[in-house]
């Protein structure tokens, strides 16, 4: 999973339809919840490196597009991956708690 996104960061694809417009950002937002979700689930006792790894990889591929001839950096995008990942790790600690108090019932 993490190849793919490191992957399609870097070599050139066709743009996403503008029927929606920004749903480029969108698309990062949930690429970067649903990676991080997946690997929070997985090393649930190592968020702080999940997170900070995961931020980390967003920042990187997005600094490494202005190295290649036909993609560009855009901040917007690192806000967007940034924010996709803070919002799995807010979500895995709400149902986390609702997992806790399903099971104390």
């Amino acid at each position: 999973m993490v190849a793919s996104v490191i992957i399609l960061s870097l070599v050139q694809i066709p743009s996403p339809p503008q029927s929606i417009p920004g749903n480029d950002k969108v698309l990062h937002l949930v690429t970067y919840f649903v990676l991080s979700y997946w690997f929070l689930h997985t090393y649930s006792h190592h968020k702080l490196m999940v997170i900070s790894g995961m931020v980390f990889l967003g920042l990187l591929l997005e600094f490494l597009q202005y190295f290649t001839p036909h993609r560009f950096v855009e901040v917007l995008d690192m806000l967007m991956n940034t924010v996709g990942v803070l919002l799995a790790y807010i979500s895995f600690g709400v149902m986390k708690i609702k997992i806790k108090c399903l099971l104390v019932r």
